[in-house]
């Protein structure tokens, strides 16, 4: 044996081989996370393959045929054209302030890259979808929790602990509004309390505004205001329901010189990947064009089923309160009365799908009470059907 060979050897008996730690899984094993087969699925989010959308799919995928998508002509923010039907579409604003990314999920880890090293927190609102959690993980970036709270009709931000959270040396401040699952949005206080905060503290903002075009009417985009550095982020997935497509993008505002140098700065970390294909970045224009009539089958179903919904939540018990369900595409069920009953968090749950109902439960998301939560873009008759089936069920356990 050679020296060379016998000292790997000895290093690698002290040092076994080991995966990173941000590569663990945060939560079961995948064995644990098999889902029973229910013949009601009101947890679905898919967008594509509708009966009534076939034409518009089509239509999409004609727009990937467009002749420009054929050459590769790399831009690091993405390409011009696709830049500027976003600003003229969307905000008054330069194209030069875009940036195309293959998801907002991948615009996330842009950011992180940008704004954090290593061990840096940045803060953001529970309950939550978990995502934004996970995608700082994966960035070595830890993310500190605001509390958002129930107030009886609607949700507010602890603008506490935002403050708290900004003090303390968050890197970002990242909300999601419409949130995923409560529909929540910044009020007008909010807003300006956010803003001048992060003013105060000269701490960025993300604002994940994926599901823009199914907020209230009280939503109002961030990417408007000027006064601190933020990133709007959007994309094709929750915009057109067009998920498979694979585009999504960040829009830079702020103050000019430091919109200017973190634009620069995102260019340097996009040329790296380049991930988002000439193909649809070509056909963006033409998708955009068409944009109210992708938005109208779902606008459809959300219609329908929040109505469904809100008829639904005043014939159910006294103790299972149905949330409004006025923003986003999800509704949540919570139960009020749970020391009383006895409840455990994952009860709901596991009574819907005895009833082949499946459900996704509170627990995953942080939500302060037991319960479940549903999707409003299910097929109405799947939706009518499987809250009739979970009404009938909560009704005989009462008595």
């Amino acid at each position: 044996m050679t020296i060379r060979r016998a000292v790997r050897s000895e290093v690698e008996s002290i040092r076994p081989f080991a995966f990173s730690r941000r590569s663990r899984p945060s939560g079961p094993e995948p064995e644990n996370l098999l889902r029973p087969k229910a013949v009601f699925d009101l947890t679905s989010t898919d967008t594509t393959g509708w009966p009534e959308s076939r034409d518009l799919e089509n239509l999409a995928l004609q727009e990937l045929g467009h002749p420009r998508g054929i050459r590769y002509q790399p831009d690091s923010l993405g390409a011009l054209t696709a830049r500027e039907s976003l600003a003229s579409l969307f905000f008054p604003h330069d194209p030069s302030r875009w940036v195309l990314t293959a998801s907002s999920s991948e615009a996330y880890g842009l950011l992180f890259q940008l704004l954090c090293d290593p061990g840096d927190f940045v803060a953001s609102p529970r309950p939550g979808y978990p995502l934004v959690e996970e995608l700082a993980r994966f960035q070595g970036v830890r993310c500190r929790t605001i509390p958002l709270r129930f107030t009886g009709d609607c949700w507010t931000l602890d603008l506490g602990w935002v403050e708290k959270s900004l003090k303390d040396g968050a890197k970002a401040l990242v909300l999601i509004q419409p949130a995923n699952p409560t529909g929540w949005v910044l009020s007008q206080e909010e807003r300006a309390r956010v803003l001048q905060l992060c003013g105060k503290y000269h701490v960025p903002l993300i604002s994940d505004e994926v599901f823009e075009a199914w907020g209230s009417a009280d939503f109002h985009s961030l990417a408007h205001q000027e006064e601190v550095l933020c990133f709007t982020l959007g994309g094709l997935s929750k915009l057109l329901g067009l998920p498979h497509l694979k585009l999504g993008w960040i829009r830079v505002s702020g103050p000019f010189s430091r919109a200017q140098e973190a634009t620069e700065r995102l260019a340097i970390l996009n040329d790296a990947v380049l991930s988002a294909s000439t193909p649809i970045q070509m056909a963006l224009p033409g998708l955009l064009e068409q944009r109210h009539r992708y938005q109208e089958r779902i606008h459809r179903r959300l219609v329908e089923n929040r109505a469904a919904w809100e008829q639904f939540g005043l014939r159910m018990p006294p103790w299972v309160q149905f949330l409004p369900a006025t923003s986003g595409w999800f509704a949540i069920c919570q139960v009020t009365e749970e020391d009383r009953f006895g409840f455990d968090p994952l009860l709901l749950e596991s009574l819907a799908a005895q009833a082949g109902v499946l459900v996704q439960s509170s627990a995953l998301f942080d939500l302060p009470r037991p319960g479940f939560v549903v999707s409003l873009i299910v097929p109405p008759s799947v939706f009518i059907q499987g809250l009739s089936l979970i009404h009938n069920l909560l009704h005989s356990f009462e008595h």
